[in-house]
């Protein structure tokens, strides 16, 4: 049944849609009620659990490309963790409005997921095996860095070498010195990579809610423009 107020949609429609928290009905019931605002058309040539299935994944990409970071053509994009569920949307999503994508992959079985795709993606990275993901990423964009960094978490906490070049790498930056060398094997990308390879005026749209910055990161941040 439809509203007398309803006009986007006739009985029959088939139709996905999202239902708040604070919603009386339950997703699982047979029946429920929901706004028009909260559902839209499911394709005729998308299954039911497709369709389902690809929902959240689609309004978190849509989030984070469009609303957090302003993608717009000609941007170049990096987003990790490409082969989830979230990062295949979010690839294809910022492919389709004209951006250059750039994406990890955290092992052999991931890059060649994404190495699958089409179109191809620009870059893929594959954290197991790269020694150096900043250098990696300001190499494929010419040092210039990306516009925009996608995460889906991130290692905010790195241990051993990895914490050690990681304030070395800090440091340098404020004393105009080079980078320090990667070394050992990695999974996501640290605090530090993500604001590294942004651009100036670059945007890093995160899932990680209670972010906190070291002081020299904060400062590199600002250093660029750039915003979180």
């Amino acid at each position: 049944e439809v509203g007398q107020e309803v006009t986007s949609l006739q009985v029959g429609d088939s139709v996905i849609g999202l239902l708040s928290l604070s919603s009386s009905c339950s997703g699982c019931a047979e029946e429920c009620e929901v706004s028009e605002l909260a559902v839209v058309p499911k394709p005729e040539s998308v299954s039911y659990i497709v369709a389902a299935g690809s929902l959240q994944p689609g309004v978190w990409a849509y989030t984070a490309l469009h609303y957090l970071g302003h993608i717009t053509s000609g941007d170049t994009v990096l987003i990790c963790d490409g082969a989830t569920a979230n990062g295949t949307v979010a690839i294809q999503l910022a492919q389709l409005w004209g951006a250059k994508v750039i994406a990890t992959a955290a092992n052999h079985d991931e890059a060649e997921y994404l190495e699958k795709m089409k179109p191809p993606l620009s870059c893929i990275i594959n954290l197991s095996k790269t020694r150096n993901f900043v250098e990696s990423c300001l190499a494929e964009t010419g040092g210039l860095g990306v516009d925009c960094v996608v995460d889906q978490g991130i290692d905010l906490f790195p241990s051993g070498e990895r914490y050690s070049e990681i304030v070395l790498t800090a440091l340098s930056h404020e004393v105009g010195g080079g980078a320090a060398a990667a070394t050992g094997e990695r999974r996501r990308i640290t605090k530090h990579d993500a604001i590294s390879v942004l651009a100036v005026g670059g945007r890093w749209a995160t899932s990680m809610s209670q972010l906190q910055l070291d002081p020299p990161d904060s400062q590199f941040l600002s250093m660029k423009g750039a915003s979180i």
